[in-house]
């Protein structure tokens, strides 16, 4: 035989081994019902293929990638790493997906060509790349590599071909049984999800309490697709409150019990909108919920997450929320959503069930209401007491509208309130042309009238006091119906007790107006207390400040000089009593309180009063040892004692005897203020410290005084946490005041030594002082009072005069007025500190405002010193001399 016959020969043998190689994988390929079964069969049979080194087999995925099902050598790496292709890869197999065209690459060069199989080092010199095509579709791709390159023949194309359409088929067959089966099990699941709705229906056909609908509902809507935890909210108001729960922890029970409408959750998201809510990832959580995602986090220890959150609505309206917990991060497809939506609606006909056969059930109690609103307007205090009690009467009557008309300062009427049982804009927006005449013609006839039909069916009773008109009371209804004479009596009743509730409504008005003046008034009495002791102060000031100048000059004052003297600072005396009243009726009064010693008080005192004591040349005795210590503002408690001191010299003949005694009883300290003077009469003694109370003065009002200083001993001693009381035997018997403070235990209190006028230095080094005031002669004689110690001083009379005056004097000290004209002194004071050469100036305040926040403000402001008016010229030497 030649050797052209032997070609012919094994030719024809490779055809009969390819046919039988195609009939034994037609064979095996019949048994495969899964396309996992097919790939492998496959690849089994398409690494024998000669020469081939490995085989794979990819099938199409929905969203257009390959997903490799099985790969012959080298194993299950290169199937985990080659697992899922996209068709725009770089590689052969995405062209044959693109083109449905096979691809037969010979070599390394037409390999290398494709930019996905350069870089492995594990690429074949030859690749064959065939698609699974099925009535126009590629379903899969079935790859070849072998390992030599060498061209392909046609017969070997042929084969490669046939492989790949008996493949082709039987992954069409066995996705086509894929299908059914996947149709024959949601059919089931179907039914079973209708018949499970089916039963859930019947248990909910009669009325359940929310308590029991939602434990059904959480465990049916769990249970049925396989949920790990269901949660029920009731919707009340702005707030959906957990009604039931199966599954939760208590910690999701705390965090969840009460959800607001504007939460950041997906609960509330779904009460807001009426739509469901899908978060079917941790992920999705984090993009959509990031403020609520952390808190789930903290409290779920699993790392998935899929949860859908369902409304429950009736009507249009959110009843509730359904939300169910899955163990597992997946969609949720289109079946498992309907059933979720499907037992959602039928557990919000049940709560809205429910809440028709309450509305029902309480039809039967509307009695109990009536009676109920009758008793309330009797105890109803104002109107819109009245008007709510009327509302409710209203709705136990079933009336759609309630109006109150009130008779007017013209005899018309007006609507006072209105209420409506549903937002009804149309019969909102519609005018009471008819019924105006129905109202007006009841006020007349003194009588209710009653419409039983028609669109203008309801009451209107005219409400009266003693045959007064006060108004109308008007009931609408939108369906018609009639008024029993038991009905009739009952809202005559109502009306007749609501007319009478707006009587005493009006005069609790009246009074609470009459409350509301007086306090007005004591309040304008106070600022004007305030504003009257600032500006008494300006015109002291320069007196004071003269007669110092005076002193300063001549060495001691005249007789004359003292008597201004003497009566300029019993006049700043009454101011301070003034403005302590102010302070004190405004609770603006803090105390300063320390460890304080009864002896440096009453020293105190006796100085602060030694003017009223010398006019009268009184004998005055101090009895008081040291050691006796209080817990209190020594500066009130010296102006409690001088005030007991200038009372009893005040009302005591010249030339008297007071005693001033201080021991310890009982743990309390008593301070004694006794005198041989006019006495108290009895019917005064029990008023003797309320303000504005004094006793008896003659026609020259020889003893002066406003009624101030007693108030203030009461309650700067009441602050301190003791008390105050007056004794007397009457009429010229004398007085005797005694102040009861807790004592402390015996200790060394604190004393600040008090400098006398003359012991102050007059030597003090130069300084150059800018004085700002309006008050033209109080600035003037302050300056030539800084002049005549020595120190260069600079006059303004406001601030821009102020800020002209720096540029050519550099002041080292500026002594501010804050109540300057245009710019005040605070405003000039933030001017000046702005200027960089002013940097090391001090700044003093000297103004007539004293008060805690004047201080306040003043400080806030960078004031070194803060004076109050009228201040004496020792006083702000001492503060312009510069600190060592």
């Amino acid at each position: 035989m030649s050797t052209g016959a032997d070609e012919r020969m094994d030719a024809g043998a490779l055809v009969m081994a390819r046919v039988g190689r195609l009939q034994a994988l037609s064979a095996q390929l019949a048994e495969a019902a899964t396309p996992a079964q097919i790939a492998a069969v496959a690849v089994a049979h398409a690494a024998r293929v000669r020469q081939a080194r490995t085989a794979g087999f990819s099938v199409v995925a929905d969203d257009g990638t390959l997903v490799a099902l099985a790969v012959s050598n080298p194993g299950p790496e290169r199937l985990a790493r080659d697992r899922v292709v996209a068709a725009d890869a770089p590689l052969p197999s995405s062209d044959v997906l693109r083109h449905a065209e096979p691809l037969f690459l010979p070599d390394r060069a037409a390999v290398d060509a494709y930019e996905g199989l350069r870089d492995d080092p594990d690429r074949s010199p030859r690749v064959s790349c065939l698609p699974l095509v099925v009535d126009g579709f590629v379903l899969g791709v079935l790859s070849i590599t072998y390992d030599v390159p060498a061209p392909f023949s046609l017969e070997e194309r042929e084969f490669l071909l046939a492989i790949a359409g008996v493949c082709g088929h039987a992954l069409a067959r066995a996705r086509a049984y894929e299908s059914e089966r996947a149709a024959r099990q949601r059919l089931e699941r179907l039914v079973a999800q209708a018949l499970r709705v089916q039963e859930v229906s019947e248990r909910l056909s009669r009325p359940l309490p929310p308590d029991q609908i939602a434990e059904l509902a959480t465990r049916e809507s769990a249970g049925a697709l396989g949920g790990e935890r269901a949660g029920l909210w009731i919707v009340d108001g702005g707030v959906a409150r957990l009604q039931g729960a199966f599954g939760f922890t208590d910690a999701v029970h705390r965090m969840l019990a009460r959800v607001g409408l504007d939460d950041p959750m997906p609960i509330a998201e779904a009460m807001r909108s009426g739509l469901p809510v899908y978060v079917e990832s941790f992920a999705a959580m984090d993009e959509r919920f990031p403020l609520f995602a952390p808190k789930v986090r903290a409290i779920d220890e699993k790392r998935s997450l899929n949860l859908a959150c369902l409304p429950l609505a009736a009507d249009d309206r959110v009843l509730g929320v359904l939300a169910v917990v899955f163990s597992d991060e997946r969609r949720l497809d289109a079946d498992e959503r309907t059933f979720l939506l499907v037992i959602a609606r039928q557990f919000a006909q049940a709560l809205e069930r429910w809440r028709l056969y309450v509305e029902i059930r309480d039809a039967a109690v509307r009695a109990e209401l009536l009676a109920a609103s009758t008793a309330a307007l009797a105890r109803a205090t104002s109107a819109g007491e009245v008007f709510e009690v009327l509302s409710d009467s209203a709705r136990a009557l079933d009336a759609d509208r309630a109006s109150l008309w009130l008779v007017g300062a013209a005899g018309e009427l007006q609507l006072a309130a209105d209420w409506r049982a549903r937002d009804d804009r149309a019969a909102a927006d519609r005018e009471p042309d008819v019924y105006d005449a129905r109202l007006l013609e009841s006020l007349r006839r003194k009588r209710a009238l009653y419409v039983e039909s028609g669109v203008d069916t309801g009451a209107t009773v005219p409400l009266a006091v003693a045959g007064a008109p006060l108004g109308v009371l008007a009931l609408r209804f939108v369906r018609a119906r009639l008024f029993a004479a038991a009905d009739r009596v009952l809202i005559e009743n109502i009306a007749a007790q609501s007319a009478h509730a707006l009587e005493r409504a009006r005069l609790h008005q009246a009074e609470q107006a009459a409350r509301s003046d007086a306090e007005e008034a004591n309040r304008a009495k106070d600022e004007f207390l305030a504003m009257l002791g600032h500006e008494l102060r300006n015109p002291l000031a320069p007196i004071l400040t003269a007669l110092q100048l005076m002193q300063l000059r001549e060495g001691s004052l005249g007789r004359e000089e003292k008597v201004i003297d003497r009566q300029v600072r019993y006049l700043l005396r009454l101011v301070d009593d003034l403005l302590d009243v102010s302070r004190i009726t405004r609770g603006k009064v803090e105390l300063a309180r320390a460890a304080v010693d009864i002896a440096d008080v009453v020293a105190r005192a006796v100085e602060m009063a030694g003017p009223a004591n010398e006019q009268k040349r009184h004998r005055l005795e101090v009895e008081v040892p040291r050691g006796l210590c209080v817990d209190g503002d020594e500066q009130r408690l010296a102006q409690v004692v001088a005030n007991l001191l200038t009372n009893a010299a005040r009302y005591t003949p010249p030339q008297g005897h007071i005693l001033v005694r201080g021991e310890r009883v009982d743990g309390q300290v008593m301070i004694r203020v006794r005198d041989d003077g006019v006495g108290i009469p009895a019917h005064l003694l029990p008023r003797v410290f309320d303000l504005f109370v004094q006793g008896h003065r003659g026609v020259d009002r020889a003893e002066g005084g406003l009624g101030l200083g007693l108030t203030l001993v009461r309650r700067f001693v009441e602050m301190h946490g003791g008390r105050v009381h007056a004794e007397s035997e009457g009429h010229n018997r004398g007085s005797e005041f005694v102040v009861e403070l807790p004592a402390l235990a015996r200790t060394e209190a604190v004393v600040s030594p008090v400098v006398p006028v003359s012991a102050v230095e007059r030597t003090v080094p130069r300084t150059r002082v800018l004085l700002v005031d309006d008050n033209v002669d109080a600035v003037e004689l302050m300056a030539e009072a800084l002049r005549e110690a020595g120190h260069e001083v600079e006059v303004a009379h406001d601030g821009a005069g102020a800020l002209v005056a720096v540029e050519r004097f550099r002041p080292e000290v500026a002594v501010l007025d804050l109540g300057l004209p245009v710019m005040d002194g605070v405003e000039l004071a933030g001017r000046l500190r702005a200027r960089p050469e002013l940097s090391a100036m001090r700044l003093v305040a000297l103004t007539g405002y004293g008060q805690p926040h004047d201080r306040r403000r003043t400080a806030a402001a960078g004031f070194h010193h803060h004076l109050v008016k009228p201040t004496s010229v020792e006083e702000l030497l001492g503060v312009i001399a510069p600190s060592t």
